[in-house]
């Protein structure tokens, strides 16, 4: 996700508020994971998480991607699988599988930096809604079959500072059809090479009952706008 988000992660306007954050993209336990050297701009990762239940399968999860970089073009293929089985008295009873497939792309045109990401999710939990409850008082269920599209821009703006916008959607297949917008713009001013300050707002519009909230790295979001400002260094 990194490769075709222009705010990257933290920030408030980051793709995962309406983009599924599975896989490779969070901290999972009890995970394996490689990475390929790079072979002619080609690179490759696999992903391995144990399920935490008696049943191996039970909530593993299974990911790969494949990249490309030459020069200013940059592309990430990524796909993740998710078991739902649940396991009750040593009873393990079979639910649907949830796929996410997902395609990064940014390429650098030096006087704007353009950024695209298109996903296909399919199946339980290929969505999961961070605050459910954020909107009412009962959670809400998020959709099983759905696709996300973003575009984004960083357009520098000084030797030191970058404008920052993007815009997502997330398009709801099902009946109930929660769909939901998300608007974005920030800055970013490099202070030195590992250490930027920062600002940017994000905005949802949430339809039909959707309950996708703008959130950060530290917490999920109660609502549907928020900015933050702040100072990132990088060790």
């Amino acid at each position: 996700m990194q490769v075709g988000d222009p705010f990257q992660a933290g920030l408030s306007g980051s793709a995962k508020n309406i983009f599924p954050a599975n896989g490779i993209n969070v901290r999972n336990s009890n995970s394996v994971y490689y990475k390929s050297p790079d072979l002619m701009g080609i690179t490759a990762e696999v992903f391995y998480a144990a399920g935490e239940q008696k049943e191996s399968s039970t909530g593993r999860q299974l990911g790969a991607s494949i990249g490309y970089q030459n020069g200013d073009f940059n592309a990430r293929l990524a796909y993740n699988n998710r078991n739902n089985d649940t396991v009750a008295n040593n009873i393990v009873t079979g639910r649907d599988i949830g796929r996410n497939t997902l395609l990064a792309v940014n390429y650098d045109f030096k006087v704007v930096k353009a950024f695209g990401m298109f996903g296909v999710n399919k199946g339980l939990s290929s969505v999961a809604y961070p605050n459910g409850t954020a909107y009412t008082a009962a959670a809400v269920a998020p959709s099983t079959d759905s696709r996300n599209y973003l575009l984004g821009a960083t357009v520098p703006v000084s030797a030191a500072g970058s404008l920052v916008a993007s815009v997502a959607r997330a398009d709801d297949r099902e009946i109930a059809n929660r769909d939901a917008n998300q608007f974005a713009i920030g800055y970013l001013h490099k202070l030195s090479p590992r250490t930027t300050t920062y600002m940017s707002y994000g905005k949802i519009k949430n339809r039909n009952g959707a309950s996708f909230t703008v959130g950060n790295n530290a917490e999920s979001g109660s609502g549907d706008s928020a900015y933050n400002v702040g100072i990132r260094h990088t060790f």
